[in-house]
């Protein structure tokens, strides 16, 4: 063993290339009936052009990281092949579903998935977009070598060696893993809520006036940012939640009335229409009595009280809000939220995709006069493409206004809704029940107690 010399501090390579050169003098001139020793390849103690184990290792995980990416462009976001839906091919997906899914029988499915459940917001909505996994490079500072001659000193045996880097390598590169997810801890967006803005002044952010509590009236404020989660909220069938305590949900202060002030409760349920909101042509109307709406009384400004009033219209600024960046969350499953499938284009389809981020704008809408525009190109909205009948897709397109009513939506109870409903409401449905991958398509037996008919908006974009 009089090839082991002190390591000192080396990377890892190096110290393969030490236990490769150590088997080999063992095994060639240790063992009474080994081989022969052959001359160096590379110099003392080296491998020449032959490719270390560790560098096989090193080349097989880059690969599987590229295998990773790939994996990735398949999950139907903007780097996937774009699918166009064809307007003459509607009501044959309408009657067969897309793809390979189950022929439509006009009903939506009931039928929960095995593996996820509604429930909190998981943390795969906390990443930041990233599809790399954290470095797991292990610092050349190590003392990686000397612990490997510290655990061979007493023992001169080839095995004894292997044993002692495969412990040494395998501490470093936990240490450097551990050390790679705090960093991405650290350096993840907070979750938040989004911002609802006054349509006379995007600058003006609803809010609460002094702190966030039971009985805490609402007001309009210009200093507000994303990270005061004063001014950011939730939408769960129906309610609006504080960001700063979600137990806080808005409602009308005394029951739904001419005047009535609009304040914080923590008492609410989605089974009192006090507290639960339709979002309608940008207006948020009372569920208590759908011809009240929020108002900035006196218009929009600093500090104005927000009351409801019968006076409202989706022609008056004070009246109507936007919703910038929000994520729509799948009801029975909120890691699946809906997505440009294959990046936002003219007659791009939507669906339901698991790989959503708050960074991906193909994730993101911003809701405004009622429609929902795409945060890739506002040029981009939802529409109900060919009219609004049952099982009708859902898809972008590029030429929607608000006076359209296949590109606007009422959102209540969860529910999205098309503006040409008629008699009987349209919601937007998960077809075949919330999975990857699910189309979108309306709907008439739905209804907001099925999970698979109801979106929430847990959590927006900066």
């Amino acid at each position: 063993m009089t090839l082991i010399r002190p390591v000192g501090r080396l990377v890892v390579l190096a110290v393969f290339g030490l236990v490769l050169a150590c088997v080999a003098s063992l095994g060639c001139s240790g063992a009474t009936n080994g081989p022969p020793c052959p001359p160096p390849a590379g110099g003392e103690g080296g491998a020449g052009d032959a490719t270390t184990d560790s560098q096989a290792d090193s080349q097989e995980m880059e690969g599987g990281q590229e295998a990773s990416d790939a994996v990735d462009e398949d999950t139907g976001l903007a780097d996937a092949a774009p699918e166009v839906l064809d307007v003459s091919e509607m009501d044959a997906i309408a009657d067969t579903g897309t793809g390979d899914a189950l022929p439509h029988d006009g009903a939506p499915q009931d039928a929960a998935p095995t593996d996820v459940e509604a429930g909190d917001v998981p943390s795969e909505l906390l990443q930041d977009g990233s599809d790399a996994m954290p470095d797991v490079s292990v610092d050349q500072s190590t003392d990686l070598g000397a612990d490997v001659a510290a655990d061979v000193d007493a023992d001169t045996g080839a095995d004894a060696v292997v044993d002692a880097v495969a412990d040494a390598v395998a501490d470093a590169v936990n240490d450097a893993v551990a050390e790679g997810q705090a960093q991405a801890a650290d350096s993840a967006p907070a979750m938040h809520g989004f911002a609802i803005k006054s349509d006379s002044d995007f600058r003006l952010w609803l809010t609460v006036s002094g702190p966030a509590t039971d009985a805490a009236p609402l007001t309009l404020s210009d200093t507000c940012t994303i990270a005061n989660s004063n001014c950011t909220w939730s939408y769960r069938n129906g309610m609006i939640l504080s960001d700063t305590d979600p137990s806080l949900a808005i409602n009308a202060s005394f029951g739904a009335r001419e005047g009535a002030v609009v304040k914080l409760s923590n008492l609410c349920t989605v089974t009192n229409s006090s507290c639960t909101w339709t979002y309608r042509h940008g207006e948020f109307l009372s569920d208590a009595d759908p011809a009240l709406g929020v108002n900035a009384w006196g218009g929009s400004r600093v500090g104005a009280p927000i009351l409801l009033t019968h006076l409202c219209s989706a022609d008056n600024p004070s009246c109507t809000w936007t919703l910038p960046h929000v994520m729509i969350s799948s009801g029975r499953a909120p890691n699946l939220a809906v997505a440009a499938w294959g990046g936002a284009h003219n007659l791009g389809a939507l669906r339901l995709s698991s790989s959503c981020t708050l960074t991906k704008p193909d994730c993101t809408w911003t809701f405004n006069k009622g429609m929902a525009l795409s945060d890739t190109s506002f040029t981009f909205a939802m529409n109900a493409l060919g009219g609004a009948k049952n099982g009708t897709v859902v898809s972008l397109i590029s030429f929607c206004q608000p006076y359209n009513p296949d590109c606007t939506w009422a959102w209540s109870h969860g529910e999205i809704i098309s503006d040409n409903s008629g008699i009987t409401p349209l919601p937007i449905n998960a077809l075949g029940g919330a999975t990857t991958g699910a189309s979108l398509l309306l709907e008439d037996a739905c209804n907001a107690t099925n999970p698979d008919c109801v979106f929430n908006a847990l959590t927006a974009g900066d």
